[in-house]
């Protein structure tokens, strides 16, 4: 989940670009207003540890992160806070103020579904834990070749089934909040072989042609001490 110090989000638009080695690169796109406060920028939680059963837990690789305006770089370190990495985005000798731009990029690994017949995408875009409205939310799911058949998306609180606009495309399905997501809200989504989900969460179902060397990672409860995400 993300969430952001003070201010308002006035869009997060997401992109994940599906590879053939079952990973997927991810580029968020927020635009957050600070108005007349300073701040040196924002957080980012996001959960890489999931409940899979009563006796393991699924662990979701991030590599690769990095952190722009757009153009020029910005300063950010990442740490775990199980369940959830924390990129902090902020600059120590920089305060800003008014709109601000972050586009956020990261490498996922471990994040697909794997089903007998077909994989699947679901992921959450926004994130839970946001204290602050999110005006707008928009996500795409570019898959490597043709053969996302079914998509789904959801907006609101936690658990909530209330759609959200979605439109199918076999390579490039694209989903977008229909209202502002109040604080504790998300999205998600999921693809016929690209599942999503946030507080706007993306579902869909399913790439036609499996995507090779997919796996799915569980580690038991008592492994959990010794692993480190990236």
């Amino acid at each position: 989940m993300r969430r952001m110090a003070a201010g308002e989000t006035r869009s997060f638009d997401v992109r994940y670009d599906l590879q053939t080695d079952g990973s997927f690169n991810v580029r968020e796109d927020l635009a957050v207003d600070f108005d007349a406060l300073e701040r040196h920028g924002i957080f980012r939680d996001m959960p890489v540890e999931y409940k899979y059963d009563d006796n393991s837990n699924r662990l979701i690789d991030v590599s690769d992160v990095w952190v722009t305006d757009g153009s020029a770089a910005i300063p950010f370190e990442t740490s775990d806070t199980r369940p959830n990495m924390r990129i902090k985005v902020s600059d120590p000798d920089k305060l800003v103020s008014g709109r601000q731009r972050y586009v956020i990029s990261y490498t996922v690994h471990d994040g697909l579904n794997p089903f007998p017949d077909h994989d699947e995408l679901f992921w959450n875009v926004t994130g839970n834990d946001w204290p602050i409205t999110v005006e707008g939310a928009s996500a795409t799911v570019v898959a490597p070749n043709p053969g996302i058949e079914r998509i789904t998306c959801f907006q609101g609180p936690a658990g909530s089934t209330t759609p959200c606009a979605s439109s199918l495309d076999a390579t490039s399905p694209s989903f977008r909040a229909s209202a502002p997501m109040e604080p504790g809200g998300d999205s998600r989504s999921s693809s016929g072989c690209v599942r999503g989900s946030s507080r706007l969460a993306l579902r869909g179902s399913c790439l036609g042609d499996r995507i090779p060397e997919l796996r799915r990672l569980t580690i038991p409860l008592g492994r959990l001490g010794g692993h480190s995400s990236k």
